[in-house]
């Protein structure tokens, strides 16, 4: 994960987002992990070069979603955005 842009906001406060990555699929596929919060920087977040690993055994069958979050004041998750691609069609 590098960054994101032109993230909504949610509320009138400033967004602190996240992302988590997720591989969806068969139940042994399963798997998530997350970026740490990038502090109120919602417009063009970017976030450090940290390599995310999952193993797939069925790519046919799984998808890589990535979902975005903000961070409120009370430390709750509030949904921004998502985007999700079939683990076939991606480059590796």
């Amino acid at each position: 994960v590098l960054g994101a842009r032109h993230l909504p906001k949610h509320g009138r406060g400033i967004v602190c987002p996240l992302i988590e990555i997720e591989v969806c699929g068969a139940e042994y596929d399963n798997a998530k992990q997350r970026t740490d919060s990038e502090a109120d920087n919602g417009l063009n977040p970017t976030w450090p070069r940290k390599p995310f690993r999952f193993t797939v055994c069925n790519p046919s069958f799984a998808f890589l979603r990535f979902v975005v979050y903000e961070i409120d004041m009370f430390n709750d998750q509030n949904f921004l955005a998502q985007a999700t691609f079939p683990i076939n069609c991606l480059k590796t």
